[in-house]
């Protein structure tokens, strides 16, 4: 499910543009394709996790919340420590 049509539509403000046209157009695939792909490495990640929560006992996640927020200490704060965890 990587297919990206676009019609004439989309693509009249870049066609307008002249000289720069096919700039834009390039840039406007450019950006599909980049969020395109930081989607799927996201999901990738949040599967890795989610299988290693399901099947690892959750070895590879770190969890600082607390149920009482307003009661949050130092510890219970992301920092750089738990993000390095």
């Amino acid at each position: 499910m990587l297919n990206k049509g676009w019609g004439a539509a989309d693509l009249v403000t870049e066609l307008a543009m002249g000289v720069n046209a096919m700039e834009h157009i390039r840039a406007r695939v450019d950006n599909y394709w980049t969020h395109a792909w930081q989607n799927r490495l996201l999901a990738s990640c949040d599967g890795i996790l989610a299988d290693n929560v399901a099947n690892d006992s959750g070895d590879m996640v770190i969890d600082v919340a607390i149920e009482d927020g307003s009661a949050a200490t130092v510890d219970n704060l992301f920092n750089r420590d738990v993000f390095v965890e």
